[in-house]
């Protein structure tokens, strides 16, 4: 009794890899830019959780209820190696040369239109060893006493808000202060002060 085997031809096997090849070439792009999503947004929620701890001990050292007796009322005193793990010479001020000014500019999440720069102009910025890109300002208000601009990537690519750029206030007391009326449509819009509050009410998933 004859029994035929079957098998694959060369050229069927050729067809199948190709098919493969298409699907990976389609599918791995989108995998690894949902997994850099992914550690963007777990970098920007750790930055608020390193910066309310920073504020929590300055109240207890200086002794003091209020940031305004701190070190957070001077982004000099504050952005510094005493307070931060910082790459040596690498404070700047935004809008000099090379200083958060990248070639191909900033964008919003939505359409990756693009946006003007999200960090203040003249602001004091220094690089973190993580490669974070930290930038400081102080409001003066109570509720909203001093705000923090950055960059969990730095100067590399996307450079889009709500992707790897984020900003928070701090009332005077060192807590977070959260937006009014913040939305996943305003920060995908490019409004940089709304993406914290989309990405905790979207339980710090990537928008």
């Amino acid at each position: 009794m004859n029994i035929k085997k079957h098998a694959f031809t060369l050229a069927e096997l050729l067809i199948a890899m190709v098919i493969l090849g298409v699907i990976a070439a389609l599918t791995i792009p989108v995998l690894l830019s949902n997994v850099f999503s992914r550690s963007y947004a777990a970098a920007g929620k750790n930055m608020i959780s390193t910066i309310e701890q920073l504020a929590a001990d300055e109240l207890v050292d200086k002794k003091t209820r209020l940031l305004s007796s701190t070190d957070f009322a001077d982004a000099s005193r504050l952005l510094t190696s005493e307070h931060f793990e910082v790459n040596s010479n690498s404070s700047c001020k935004v809008g000099e040369a090379n200083c958060m000014s990248p070639a191909d500019g900033f964008f919003k999440l939505d359409n990756h239109e693009s946006i003007d720069n999200p960090f203040p102009a003249g602001a004091t910025a220094i690089v973190l060893k993580n490669g974070t890109v930290l930038t400081y300002t102080v409001q003066g208000g109570k509720e909203r006493y001093a705000r923090f601009i950055f960059d969990v990537n730095g100067a590399d690519k996307p450079n889009t808000v709500g992707r790897d750029i984020f900003a928070f206030d701090v009332d005077i007391y060192g807590h977070y202060a959260p937006q009014n009326a913040a939305t996943e449509q305003g920060c995908r819009g490019g409004d940089v002060m709304q993406c914290v509050d989309a990405l905790m009410n979207n339980a710090w998933n990537p928008l």
